[in-house]
């Protein structure tokens, strides 16, 4: 199948499950459109898929040349790569099984279920939490209503502050979201999500993770607070444990407890 025809068929799937942007563009003009330039046009066409992304974080898929949204619909999704910063697909795959489809990309699928109720995609991304902040407009998804910048100053986690963040680099566009600037480069300058997170104390602390790469906020999240490590000089983790008679749950960190009920 050549590539016109199989990106024009998962286009039918994508428009039907709220992927596809609105477009004014008849459909055959947006498709060559993405074919000679998926860089630029997956931005007016796709909101969760990001080529940019995707090919930075595959350089395997840019140098074999391969149209990136065709990689991901043929192969890449089964490989669990990823096509958006916020949609982690192993993350997915481990917290809602619910969504692995046997023919076809469980991108679809995500977002169908995501239009009607809360589903997270990405450890950082907590979409009851955001949801809770204010009113996500009935069939709409958590984080295309984050992503569209309409959330204002709503969290997308308890400890990724987007005021906060922006605090410590007041050049940043007003349009640049503080979450996505965070994961592709905030943390290698050592920039906080998070009053009471210490980017640079915690990359220090615990040097295997600053050794593999490993952005710190979702290494905490998802295995540093099981594992009692601490994310600032002055909170220490096993000590509130113990005090407060928390025990460990991979869905909330001993900080996000401290924060949530005021110990």
């Amino acid at each position: 199948m050549s590539d016109e025809k199989l990106i024009a068929q998962y286009f039918d799937k994508l428009r039907q499950s709220g992927l596809l942007k609105d477009t004014s563009e008849p459909r055959a003009m947006a498709i060559a459109a993405y074919i000679d330039a998926p860089k630029q046009a997956d931005r007016n066409l796709l909101w969760a898929f990001d080529s940019e992304f995707y090919l930075s974080r595959h350089p395997d898929v840019m140098q074999s040349g391969e149209n990136p949204l065709v990689h991901f619909i043929q192969k890449g999704w089964r490989e669990g790569r990823s096509p958006h910063p916020l949609i982690d697909m192993r993350y997915l795959s481990d917290h809602h099984p619910q969504l692995a489809i046997k023919e076809d990309t469980p991108l679809a699928a995500f977002l169908a279920t995501s239009a009607e109720k809360a589903v997270s995609s990405h450890p950082l991304f907590d979409a009851d939490y955001y949801a809770s902040q204010q009113p996500i407009p009935s069939e709409g998804s958590s984080l295309r209503h984050f992503l569209s910048g309409k959330g204002g100053s709503a969290r997308p986690h308890r400890l990724f502050i987007p005021a906060y963040y922006r605090s410590q680099i007041p050049s940043l566009a007003r349009e640049t979201s503080p979450l996505l600037h965070y994961l592709s480069e905030g943390w290698k300058a050592g920039l906080k999500p998070h009053p009471d997170f210490d980017t640079a104390y915690y990359l220090s602390a615990h040097p295997d993770v600053a050794d593999a790469g490993v952005e710190p906020l979702t290494h905490y999240v998802e295995y540093g607070q099981l594992e009692d490590r601490n994310p600032s000089f002055t909170f220490h983790s096993a000590t509130y444990r113990r005090l407060v008679g928390f025990g460990k749950t991979p869905r909330m960190s001993p900080l996000e407890h401290k924060l949530i009920y005021n110990r």
